[in-house]
């Protein structure tokens, strides 16, 4: 059954056409809804929008959106860095330093979910990247993951941007990302 969310003032005014112990939420929806129909069909001319205004702040139009595509590379890079493999939360906060300073204010606004706008793009887009087959669909809950395929676009897209490193010189680092992405294919297989 799905869940709905509505404000104070609309169950307020929803308990005014319940009768106590007789009429439940969904009942006095659907009374609505029939008065509503019934109007309808005798032509007159019901208001479309609440007449009490949205609780709900608008954004100002000095703000700019940001695109999701602007998200996509840092998402990317972020997870790649640590292994392929993180939890949200890892990736959540390592985003927030990242791209929240850049996107401005508008990003910072909560959404409907109670989450801030720059985080539910994010999610968005590891959706999108889910459709790509370069995120894995099946990882377990909480666990962001590239797949195979997303492990070949950013190693050949790293490799395009390292310049060349002369024979024998081996940083500690890369060390370590390998070890990490040979852990991580060795767990698939």
């Amino acid at each position: 059954m799905p869940v709905i969310r509505i404000s104070q003032q609309t169950w307020e005014r929803l308990k005014t056409h319940a009768t106590p112990l007789e009429h439940t939420a969904n009942d006095v929806v659907n009374m609505a809804l029939d008065a509503l129909e019934v109007a309808q069909r005798k032509n007159r001319h019901i208001l479309r929008r609440p007449a009490i205004a949205s609780t709900r702040p608008r954004r100002s139009k000095q703000h700019k959106r940001f695109s999701l595509k602007q998200l996509r590379a840092p998402l990317l890079e972020t997870l790649y860095a640590r292994g392929g493999k993180a939890y949200s939360r890892e990736i959540r906060a390592a985003m927030e330093h990242l791209v929240v300073p850049v996107l401005g204010p508008a990003a910072h606004e909560l959404v409907s979910n109670g989450q801030p706008r720059w985080w539910n793009a994010v999610c968005s887009v590891r959706n999108d990247l889910i459709q790509d087959g370069i995120f894995l669909a099946d990882s377990e809950r909480g666990v962001w993951e590239l797949s195979k395929r997303g492990f070949e676009l950013m190693r050949t897209d790293q490799n395009k941007q390292m310049p060349r490193r002369q024979a024998g010189q081996h940083g500690h680092s890369d060390q370590t990302t390998f070890r990490s992405r040979k852990n991580l294919s060795s767990k698939r297989s």
